[in-house]
C-alpha cells in the first residue's frame, strides 16, 4: 500500500494497491502501469492495480473503491454523473486530488480516502479554477460535489497573493513566529529539523550535485533566509543569490556505522538562525553507492515543501550534468510575498476590527478557565519544567525571561516540543 510518492502508508490510511514482482515482455507492454520497485532486488517493478485500499489493525486487506471504468459502470451503480457544468469541474477537481479516475456527485472526498491536508489543497485547486473561497469548515459539512455546489454561490475568492513591492522590513509569517519565538525560547535545537534522505545506487557527478543545490537554494528564497531583530521585532532577511554559502558537505564513509554517524550528523544540525541559512547538504560516498541527507529547518520548509524542492533538485542535477544551468521559468511568488498577503488579509492585533483580533477574540472565549494541565493518563513522568519560565510579548515576538519557577513537575505544562 503505497500513497502517490511510492511511500508506504500507515496502517488505516487509504492509500494504491500495488503488486511487486519481475514483470514479463508481455507485462512490459503496459509500461504505463509500472513503477521502478524501490523496494525490491534490482529489475523488479512494481504493478498499479488502480485500487485504493487499507490495512486494517488485525491484518486484512480492505478495498475502498474500483477506479477502473468497468468497476465505475458495475461495481459502484449509485454512481451518478454530474448535472451541470459546475458539477462536471467540481468533480474532475475532486479525482484530480485523490488521485482516481472520476468521482460521482454523491461520493464523499473523506470516503474516497481524502483528508485534511488534501482538503486544503483541494481547496486551493477550487479557488484557482472556479474563482470562489470555501471555508474548510463548509467542505466537512458538504463533503460530496452534489452538497457542495449550491454552497458556492456568492463566495468571491479572497485577494490571491502576488508579487508586489516591499518594505524595508519584512516581517514574519504567523507560523515563522511561532518558530522563531522558540528558538528564541530554548535556543538553536534539532527540534524542527526536516531531514531528507536519498539513496543513489551509482557515484554521481559529484560537481554537478552540489552546484544543483546550490541552484535549488538561489531559487527559493525562503532557504536562503535568515531571522534577525530589529527594535526587539524579527525580521526576514534575504540574502542575495550571488553571495549566499551553499553549505554542503562531501564525505567518505567505508562502513554502515560510519555512514549513519554522517547522516545523524546532519540530520541533529543546529541551526541558528540568526546567522545561519535554514538549508544544510552532506553527499557521503560508499562502496557501493551515495547517500544525499539535507536538513532544511522548519521555519522555512514543512511536509508539502518536500516534493518541490526534490523536483527542482532532479532538474537542476540533470542540467548540471548536461553541461547547462537549469532552464527554469522564474517563480511567480516566493514566500516572503505570501507572508505580506497573510499580513494584508488578516491585519494585525492592534486593530480591534481586524480579522486577527476577532479570532483572537474567539479563542480567549473557547479556551478561557481550562486547566493548566488535561488529567489524560499517561505511560510515563513528565519532563521537568524549564530552569526559568518566560513571558510573550506578541508586538515584539521575544520571550522575556522571567524568575525561576518553583512550580513542582508535576503539576506545570511541559515546554513545547
Amino acid at each position: 500500500m503505497l500513497d502517490g510518492e511510492l511511500q508506504l502508508v500507515p496502517i488505516g490510511v487509504v492509500g494504491d494497491l500495488y503488486v511487486s514482482g519481475v514483470p514479463s515482455d508481455q507485462d512490459r507492454s503496459a509500461a504505463e502501469h509500472f513503477e521502478t520497485n524501490p523496494y525490491g532486488p534490482p529489475g523488479s517493478g512494481l504493478y498499479r492495480a488502480g485500487q485504493p485500499a487499507r490495512w486494517t489493525r488485525d491484518g486484512r486487506l480492505e478495498l475502498v473503491q474500483r477506479i477502473d471504468e468497468k468497476a465505475a459502470e458495475q461495481v459502484v451503480p449509485e454512481y451518478r454523473k454530474p448535472r451541470d457544468v459546475q458539477e462536471e469541474v467540481l468533480a474532475g477537481l475532486f479525482a484530480e486530488v485523490l488521485n482516481v479516475t472520476r468521482v460521482g456527485i454523491d461520493d464523499s472526498f473523506f470516503g474516497l480516502g481524502g483528508h485534511s491536508l488534501l482538503a486544503t489543497w483541494l481547496l486551493s485547486r477550487i479557488r484557482t479554477v472556479l474563482g470562489v473561497e470555501v471555508p474548510i469548515r463548509l467542505f466537512f459539512e458538504y463533503p460530496t460535489v452534489a452538497q457542495l455546489a449550491p454552497q458556492l454561490d456568492g463566495r468571491p475568492v479572497q485577494i490571491p497573493v502576488v508579487a508586489g513591492p516591499r518594505p524595508e522590513r519584512l516581517p514574519l509569517s504567523f507560523a515563522q513566529r511561532r518558530l522563531w519565538f522558540l528558538h528564541r525560547f530554548e535556543g538553536p535545537s534539532a527540534t524542527y529539523n526536516v531531514p531528507m534522505r536519498l539513496r543513489l545506487r551509482t557515484q554521481p557527478d559529484t560537481e554537478a550535485l552540489v552546484s544543483a543545490i546550490g541552484d535549488v537554494v538561489r531559487r527559493h528564497e525562503s532557504l536562503r533566509t535568515v531571522f534577525t531583530e530589529i527594535d526587539g521585532t524579527p525580521v526576514q532577511h534575504i540574502l542575495p543569490a550571488e553571495t549566499v554559502d551553499i553549505p554542503v558537505g562531501v564525505e567518505q564513509a567505508t562502513t554502515p556505522a560510519q555512514l549513519e554517524t554522517l547522516v545523524d550528523q546532519v540530520a541533529r544540525y543546529e541551526f541558528d538562525l540568526h546567522t545561519q541559512i535554514p538549508i544544510r547538504a552532506r553527499i557521503i560516498n560508499t562502496p557501493d553507492g551515495c547517500t544525499l541527507i539535507m536538513v532544511v529547518h522548519h521555519i522555512a520548509a514543512d511536509g508539502w515543501s518536500l516534493v518541490p524542492l526534490m523536483r527542482d533538485l532532479s532538474d537542476a542535477y540533470a542540467a548540471r550534468c548536461d553541461g547547462n544551468e537549469p532552464n527554469w521559468q522564474p517563480l511567480t511568488v516566493q514566500y516572503a510575498d505570501y507572508t505580506l498577503w497573510q499580513r494584508e488579509i488578516l491585519g494585525t492585533e492592534n486593530d480591534p476590527d481586524s480579522v486577527l483580533s476577532h479570532q483572537f477574540d474567539y479563542w480567549r472565549n473557547e479556551l478561557a478557565n481550562l486547566p493548566e494541565q488535561t488529567p489524560l493518563p499517561f505511560d510515563r513522568p513528565r519532563p521537568p519544567p524549564p530552569p526559568t519560565t518566560a513571558t510573550y510579548n506578541p508586538s515584539t515576538s521575544n520571550p522575556t525571561p522571567a524568575t525561576p519557577s518553583n512550580t513542582s513537575p508535576t503539576n506545570t505544562a511541559s515546554p513545547p516540543q
